[in-house]
């Protein structure tokens, strides 16, 4: 039978309900200092962004449908701050490019910018 553990701040490992037993599993309780713990999630942690794509990796433009996914919106959202003159938009071809550091650039804007309201007082960051 193996059991889910509970890890709360400055205590050791706990033993909680058990669950299903899974085939050829022996269970095990450990108990780990808080330090271990810690070196435990830096290690995943570190193993986690070797796996992640770096930057140097990324192509430095985008397509328009990369760019909406990147700013998590529609197509027509990256035509309109296209059309307003918000980003710059690069022809190749028949292909509409945009470049990464720009999308990136216009995310740091909007997380600095509050927006207003009909009253003219700030509604927040948008």
């Amino acid at each position: 039978m193996t059991t889910n553990a509970s890890i709360l701040p400055g205590e050791p490992l706990r033993r909680a309900r058990p669950t299903a037993a899974i085939s050829g599993l022996i269970p095990v309780a450990i108990e780990l200092s808080e330090a271990q713990v810690e070196r435990i999630a830096e290690r995943a942690a570190a193993l986690l962004a070797a796996r992640m794509p770096s930057s140097r990796d990324q192509s430095p433009l985008l397509t328009i449908t990369e760019a909406a996914q990147l700013l998590r919106c529609r197509r027509q959202r990256i035509d309109d701050l296209l059309s307003q003159g918000r980003l710059t938009r690069l022809k190749d071809g028949s292909r509409t490019l945009i470049a990464r550091e720009e999308i990136e650039a216009h995310l740091r804007r909007r997380r600095i910018q509050p927006r207003k309201t009909g009253s003219g007082k700030s509604s927040g960051i948008r």
